[in-house]
């Protein structure tokens, strides 16, 4: 089991860095991870991107993917799920950008989920975290599981920008 999950990071990893970003490959990038999973899970996805790349720096693109990723991975292992949305979207006048990961599955177990046997959600925490923001986990009403990851981008980090200047 330890030397699967080790390989299954390492293919992660491999394809964190054979990514490409730039302005027209994030959009791209989060239609194949849905369509690659969508295939392994045999479950439906739909992707519903409504936020101008360009707000996104490099990093924020390579992690909100990961946690996509992440997110489908689960679906794919856990979820027994027929759908899946993704959401990507502004919100509070755009000042924040939300990515949730939604689907129609089983749900989250009734009892507390112990996350040190549940790595992706250590993961997707920590690159949520690396965006400054957070990662919410919840079941989806009325069955399955809603992952979102909500951040201030960087583009509306005002010393960020300053510096950018300099």
């Amino acid at each position: 089991m330890g030397l699967g999950s080790a390989y299954q990071q390492l293919r992660d990893l491999l394809i964190t860095f054979r990514l490409t970003i730039d302005n027209d490959n994030f959009d791209e990038a989060l239609h194949e991870a849905a369509s690659e999973f969508a295939l392994k899970g045999g479950f439906d996805i739909t992707v519903h991107n409504h936020i101008m790349t360009l707000n996104l720096s490099a990093t924020e693109q390579i992690d909100l993917i990961q946690i996509a990723r992440e997110a489908l991975s689960n679906v794919n292992r856990h979820a027994k799920a027929q759908n899946v949305e993704i959401h990507l979207e502004y919100e509070n006048d755009d000042k924040y950008i939300v990515m949730s990961v939604i689907d129609d599955g089983v749900g989250l177990p009734s009892d507390s989920v112990d996350q040190t046997q549940h790595h992706g959600l250590m993961i997707m925490k920590e690159r949520a975290h690396n965006i400054g923001g957070e990662l919410i986990v919840s079941n989806n009403k009325p069955h399955g599981t809603n992952v979102t990851v909500r951040f201030e981008p960087n583009f509306f980090d005002e010393d960020s920008n300053k510096d950018a200047y300099l």
